[in-house]
């Protein structure tokens, strides 16, 4: 094709659009699913009110039309420098939620009433 507009509306007419979410970096807020299942860095069982501001932690969460629903949400702990271990953080079980998007970060807030939370998302990635 000679006409290069012509050549966009043809690659835009025939390439197929994937409807696929993308995973969030930076500061974001999740509501928590209905479901949600928290862990503690031994895991146990968690609610929202045992995290705190700084912990870092692992969630693998949908987007619900930019609703981030939290699903599940594992606390990563970093072990002091001098515990000779060489571990840089405790292992996040693999996902087993119906979930293709997981993110690691810090937490920043936490609004018990909302059943929200706010992280500094550092590492994201989706599930393929």
């Amino acid at each position: 094709m000679k006409n290069p507009i012509l050549a966009i509306i043809a690659v835009s007419l025939f390439t197929p659009v994937l409807a696929q979410a993308k995973p969030v970096i930076g500061v974001a807020t999740f509501k928590l699913a209905a479901n949600v299942k928290i862990h503690a860095a031994n895991d146990s069982t968690a609610r929202l009110a045992d995290l705190r501001i700084g912990e870092r932690v692992a969630i693998s969460y949908q987007d619900n039309n930019g609703i981030l629903i939290a699903e599940k949400i594992h606390e990563v702990v970093l072990p002091n420098a001098d515990d000779g271990t060489g571990k840089t953080e405790t292992p996040v079980p693999k996902a087993k939620a119906d979930t293709d998007l997981h993110a690691h970060g810090v937490i920043t807030a936490i609004d018990s009433s909302a059943q929200t939370f706010t992280a500094d998302i550092r590492v994201a990635r989706v599930k393929r």
